[in-house]
């Protein structure tokens, strides 16, 4: 009898062994189950987070670009008043050099 008793612990014990060996094996599985998905979910994130920062970068470039073309287009039409200015003033000073010499001209006739 009490070698079928010490089998019986004995069996519980390879029982209990088998259990906790099996708990474990699971409990190592779920884990690396679980840093994969972490893995996979950090990478995602990083991939979404480059994507949004590319977007924000282009449409910062853009407005930069826009705004460049809007100061080019100002200083374009600055230079172009002052050159017509430039232009409408010599115009006028030859002009008036032009009336000047007609004057003396008919003056020298009379």
């Amino acid at each position: 009898m009490l070698s079928s008793w010490k089998r019986s612990n004995i069996q519980q014990a390879n029982i209990e062994a088998s259990v906790s060996s099996a708990i474990g094996i699971v409990r190592q599985e779920m884990q690396a189950e679980m840093d994969r998905k972490l893995q996979e979910e950090r990478e995602q994130t990083a991939a979404e987070l480059r994507r949004n920062m590319e977007i924000e970068l282009e449409r910062k470039l853009a407005e930069e670009r826009q705004h460049a073309n809007e100061e080019r287009q100002h200083a374009n039409a600055e230079t172009d008043k002052r050159i017509s200015l430039e232009v409408e003033k010599k115009m006028h000073e030859q002009f008036a050099s032009f009336l000047t010499r007609m004057q003396q001209q008919q003056g020298q006739g009379t």
